[in-house]
């Protein structure tokens, strides 16, 4: 009975190794796909502490993944961020899906800015267990923007100082 008993324990244990072994498979597979993904993806909990994120979220915020996972929200975005996006991040804690855009200064001085999307995990119990972050480098979208709105307001400058030149040749023409 006890050989037996061994046996089944063997098998068992060595499903059980299989088993873990296809977890790990799986999750250096999702690893993989997060990380070639070309957007920043991180989740924290609900006391803010990050428990996974990818590797545009580290390269963005200019952290090793080590340094993000396992370190509360304040300590990875840095209080200033931080203190712009809190609210979100209470209202997506609260149950709510939010989207906005921020802005961080970059070690090297640049300005940069993201589009984010936080949406709520739910327990079974409909508990909020936290969030996920899905964030888009929006950057050179923000500097087109720029530089489209300076274009225009030259063309309206150009358009009035035709028109006064227009009006002031007619003026000259009838002198």
């Amino acid at each position: 009975e006890l050989e037996a008993a061994n046996i089944r324990l063997t098998e068992a244990n060595a499903i059980n190794l299989e088993i873990a072994e296809s977890l790990r498979r799986s999750e250096a597979r999702l690893r993989l796909i997060t990380d070639r993904v070309p957007a920043n993806i991180g989740y924290f909990d609900n006391q803010l502490i990050f428990r996974y994120a990818n590797r545009g979220y580290s390269d963005w915020f200019s952290l090793p993944v080590e340094q993000i996972v396992g370190h509360s929200a304040v300590e990875v975005l840095g209080p200033p961020v931080f203190a712009t996006v809190a609210e979100n991040v209470d209202r997506a804690l609260s149950g709510v899906q939010v989207s906005y855009e921020y802005s961080l200064t970059r070690p090297d001085g640049r300005p940069v800015f993201a589009r984010s999307t936080l949406v709520p995990e739910f327990s079974q119990d409909g508990t909020v267990l936290g969030g996920f972050v899905l964030a888009l480098d929006v950057t050179e979208q923000k500097r087109t923007q720029a530089a489209l709105v300076q274009a225009q307001k030259m063309e309206a400058i150009g358009q009035l100082t035709g028109g006064i030149a227009h009006d002031f040749n007619n003026m000259l023409t009838v002198v």
